[in-house]
Parts: C-alpha cells; structure tokens; sequence
C-alpha cells in the first residue's frame, strides 16, 4: 500500500459523512470497507486507484474503523481495468443519489484505467453535478439505461430550474453562435470529442465542433458533454435558454 497520508488529511478525506453512511447498509465485510475506499478514494482523487499500492494505509485503517471491519482484509480488487470502470461507475451512481458526487468526477482522460471523460458513465457524472434537485437527478439516473431516456430527459429539459445556478454560465451576445460557444467551452479546457445527451443526437460521440454546429440554434434541448462532470453546454427550447454548465475550468 501507498505511505501514510497523515492524520489531518486522512480525517478530511476519509471519513465517512452523511447518506455515505446508508450507501453501506446493505453491504458486509471485505464488500464494506472495500465500497467505502472505492467512493472516498474517488471523492479524494476524481479517478480510480490504479491499484492497492495507492491506496494509504492509515486511510484504510481509518475507513475500516468506521465501517467495523478489519483493515486486514483486502479491500478491493483493482487490477482489473473493465471491472474497475464497473465498479467506479456504480461508486459514482450511488454516490450521485446521495447527492456527494457534485465536484468529486473524474476531469481527465486516463486510459490505463480505461476510465474516460466520456462513454455512458459521463452522463451519469453530468447529470450528478448539474441536476440541482435531487428528485429530478434520482429520475434521470435510474432511466439512463432505458428506452424512456430521452422522453424523460426532454421533460426535464422543460424546467427552467432544471440546473443548480451555481454552476451555469450565461454566454454573452458574441458567444450565441457555433463558433463562439466552441471558443468559450474550449477555453474552460473541452477537448475535441463530446457527447450528447437528449435531442436529436442523443448518445452519440463526435467531435465538438461538428456537434455544435448541428445543437447550436436548433433549440432541440440537449447537454453537450464535454468533460463528465465538469465541463458541458445546454442548448434549451428557447433562444435565451443557453448555457455552459460548469464546475471548475478544466485545465488539460
């Protein structure tokens, strides 16, 4: 395992707090604490351990203390890269509704761990950190995976309080175009691929610029995914209703 981290940090990052407490309840033993590391890791570090070797062993102790379950037991299996995104992305869904995901996504790219800014799992982040009520981000969440997704999604895109206003930033006059909302999202750090969540290209993975020029006017009603999590824009019903929805820039 990874050195000790110290106390301080270790009791501001690793300790247990709130509804992460009933995510718990239903699980036991080696399941338990290896649960619990998994979601404080990510929180801590926005991306999944590469393995336990990077995990701090006074963390460990101090998540197994909470959680009473020997801190001898191997907490988790992560040499797997597939099932450590299977893993990560059910850590980052039950984190979600209980509403700790907000600013705990993965920014970057990483793909030895085969963790992406995209792909499904994106959508979940998205919708995690901008959804402001946790009502309306439970719902879309759980249809994700249906065939009700994007009738659900254009319902909510309906609401004018759909996103948490902390997060929204308005564009001015010269940025209502293709190009200026490229501009804008490229310089908060958005990388050349999205994806698109609601509207006609629902799903899909293309390059920003292409995607922009067909969401960018066409009041469809969708997000564009740009960094899961981070960084996306909202195209709404209404020609005032555009956004970039951010929660820190994202430097790459």
């Amino acid at each position: 395992m990874a050195r000790n981290l110290g106390l301080d940090d270790v009791v501001d990052h690793f300790t247990l707090i709130g509804d992460e407490l009933e995510l718990l309840r239903n699980k036991s033993g080696a399941t338990r604490l290896g649960f619990a590391v998994l979601l404080k890791y990510v929180i801590w570090r926005g991306r999944f351990p590469t393995g336990s070797h990077e995990l701090p062993d006074d963390a460990v102790a101090h998540l197994a203390r909470q959680v009473r379950v020997p801190a001898g037991e191997q907490p988790l299996d992560v040499g797997d890269a597939g099932a450590g995104v299977q893993q990560f992305h059910r850590a980052t869904y039950d984190a979600a509704r209980a509403g700790v995901a907000r600013d705990t996504m993965v920014s970057d790219t990483d793909d030895s761990l085969g963790i992406m800014t995209l792909g499904p799992q994106a959508e979940a982040a998205t919708i995690a950190a901008f959804v402001a009520s946790p009502r309306r981000r439970d719902r879309l969440l759980k249809v994700l995976d249906t065939k009700k997704r994007r009738s659900e999604f254009d319902r909510a895109l309906s609401h004018e309080d759909l996103w948490d206003v902390t997060a929204v930033r308005a564009l001015g006059y010269e940025q209502q175009t293709a190009d200026g909302v490229h501009s804008a999202l490229r310089k908060l750090g958005a990388p050349d691929q999205c994806r698109v969540l609601g509207g006609p290209l629902d799903g899909e993975e293309l390059s920003l610029k292409v995607a922009l020029r067909d969401v960018v006017g066409s009041l469809c009603g969708c997000v564009v995914i740009c960094v899961a999590g981070r960084l996306a824009y909202h195209e709404g019903e209404e020609p005032s209703d555009r956004s970039i929805l951010v929660r820190k820039p994202v430097t790459r």
